[in-house]
């Protein structure tokens, strides 16, 4: 079973902790006194470090696959931060970046010197769902959380034959599946946030009865970035 090892955060000159599991306690622009870490993997520092500071993230599988082949620890002291700050600095210290969107809400952390396309509003299509509190999944495979995710925006949508799920989804370091947890967002953000980060696309076309889910053109693919 996978063992969760979490941060203590110190709140007091008396040493009063709490886990970082129970973030909600606390506001997430919270000066936190003192966080340290000792050994705790990446992967557990992000997710504690993000939950603290209500930062919609989600792991790029080249940066997951790199985490999961090195399997980093991370040592750390800080003192009179927050935890999007130490979050931060933890993700440039390994050499991650953090690419915002403000289309999805959602934060994607890849590897540096990736090329990511940003999401568009066409992307999002016309999207008017109500935003759901929290949005957890756990270990659950891609091909489920799609039509999760779009059953519950009563999306019609259709998988290019071309586009393999199954194998996209394998790079787990857990095992196959998907892990992600949003907060305030909609279910098509989710959606489209999390094809995003597989390198797929939602493609609506005005009087289809479907969207379409394709594989995204890359930088170089894509002649508009030619000079």
């Amino acid at each position: 079973m996978k063992r969760l090892r979490l941060l203590t955060l110190v709140l007091s000159l008396a040493a009063t902790s709490a886990l970082a599991a129970d973030a909600n306690r606390h506001p997430p622009d919270e000066v936190i006194p003192l966080i340290t870490m000792d050994s705790v993997p990446l992967e557990d520092v992000i997710k504690s470090l993000a939950r603290q500071a209500r930062t919609n993230y989600i792991l790029d599988p080249a940066a997951l696959k790199w985490i999961s082949d090195t399997r980093p620890q991370v040592n750390a002291r800080w003192t009179n931060v927050t935890a999007l700050t130490a979050l931060q600095q933890v993700v440039a210290i390994y050499h991650l970046v953090t690419v915002t969107n403000p289309v999805t809400c959602v934060a994607r952390i890849v590897r540096r010197g990736q090329e990511i396309r940003p999401v568009t509003e066409d992307e999002l299509g016309d999207d008017h769902g109500k935003k759901i509190p929290l949005i957890s999944i756990e270990g659950v495979p891609l091909a489920e959380v799609i039509k999760s995710l779009a059953r519950k925006d009563q999306l019609n949508y259709e998988i290019d034959p071309k586009v393999d799920l199954n194998a996209l989804g394998a790079d787990n370091r857990w095992g196959p599946g998907v892990d992600l947890r949003l907060e305030n967002v909609t279910a098509r953000q989710a959606l489209v946030a999390l094809l995003d980060n597989y390198g797929l696309a939602l493609v609506q076309t005005a009087g289809e009865p479907a969207a379409k889910i394709v594989q995204k053109r890359t930088l170089k693919d894509d002649p508009k970035t030619d000079k």
